[in-house]
């Protein structure tokens, strides 16, 4: 990747990531995982009012839940 490129993705992801705050933060995240692990990653959904217990994911395949 050349340095311009290079450079360039860097500041297009962090004007992405400060615009993002709770939700959409984890939101996006979760769109990283799932375009990186496909079937591996799974999003773990709110359960009524215990919410996800700061749970936001999980990979199947090492076991790690991820919470942002």
């Amino acid at each position: 990747m050349n340095t311009r490129l290079n450079s360039d993705w860097q500041r297009d992801l962090e004007l992405r990531l400060r615009r993002y705050s709770g939700n959409g933060f984890q939101t996006f995240s979760g769109d990283v995982m799932k375009a990186k692990y496909r079937d591996d990653f799974s999003r773990v959904k709110p359960f009524g009012t215990l919410g996800d217990k700061g749970c936001d994911g999980f990979l199947h395949s090492s076991g790690t839940v991820y919470a942002c």
